[in-house]
């Protein structure tokens, strides 16, 4: 299955979902020791705080985040969270080889990445905003607030956002 979805929002911002099949294993040493440890030491060595503040990147999902009338200071993008991590000095955590690769994505490009099982998907997916009062089980959370944020839904509803994935669809 393959599938891609275009849509362009306001001030030109373009979002792209692309359906890759990938096969996934516990750990890739490779893909450690060639993407994700160098991305580590250079973000943990020339990063800062104020430097993921001033990101155009990071700016212009911030600004998406507030024109659906959410606080991204409270709801962060999760590109956002992971580079502040990183250039912390907390590292990079590791879950497995797809997730592994889903997050160099999102500090190589500064935006969220989002990784789902496609057998827990059921239909056609959409992007959409989540409705008042509405949640999902979120990965490592509890529930998440997904109220006037963008999330990617199915017909059984939300499981994807850029601030946090639910449980039912992850990797």
């Amino acid at each position: 299955m393959k599938m891609t979805m275009d849509q362009t929002l306001p001030d030109g911002i373009s979002l792209g979902v692309t359906d890759i099949h990938f096969t996934n294993q516990a750990r890739s040493p490779e893909m450690w020791r060639d993407l994700l440890d160098p991305l580590d030491t250079q973000i943990s060595s020339n990063d800062s705080l104020e430097t993921i503040r001033q990101d155009p990147r990071i700016m212009a999902t911030k600004q998406i985040y507030k024109q659906a009338g959410k606080d991204p200071a409270r709801f962060r993008p999760s590109s956002d969270s992971l580079w502040r991590r990183v250039a912390k000095g907390k590292g990079i955590y590791q879950i497995n080889a797809l997730v592994d690769l889903n997050n160099y994505l999102s500090l190589r490009f500064k935006f969220p990445f989002g990784s789902y099982d496609v057998d827990h998907i059921d239909g056609d997916v959409q992007l959409t905003t989540g409705s008042a009062g509405q949640q999902y089980a979120g990965i490592g959370k509890s529930m998440v607030n997904i109220e006037n944020l963008l999330v990617l839904a199915d017909r059984q509803g939300p499981f994807g956002s850029p601030t946090s994935d639910s449980t039912r669809a992850m990797i």
